[in-house]
């Protein structure tokens, strides 16, 4: 996939660009990232640098995952 250039952006359902600065929760696909740090599959809790926030993580079956800000 090509970079826009600096003067055009682009929207793509369930892309996030690499150097996109991220804050909160995003979940595509079955993949969990906060604050722009990717949660390896089957971790149960993350505290986020950034924020200094806690996060409870639930893992489900079909890509079902649950995030609860603690």
């Amino acid at each position: 996939m090509t970079k826009p250039s600096a003067n055009e952006a682009r929207n793509i359902a369930g892309f996030i660009e690499e150097d996109a600065q991220i804050e909160g929760i995003t979940i595509i696909n079955g993949e969990v990232s906060i604050d722009g740090v990717k949660i390896p599959h089957g971790q149960k809790k993350y505290r986020s640098a950034k924020s200094g926030k806690t996060y409870r993580i639930e893992w489900g079956s079909d890509n079902n995952v649950s995030v609860e800000e603690q």
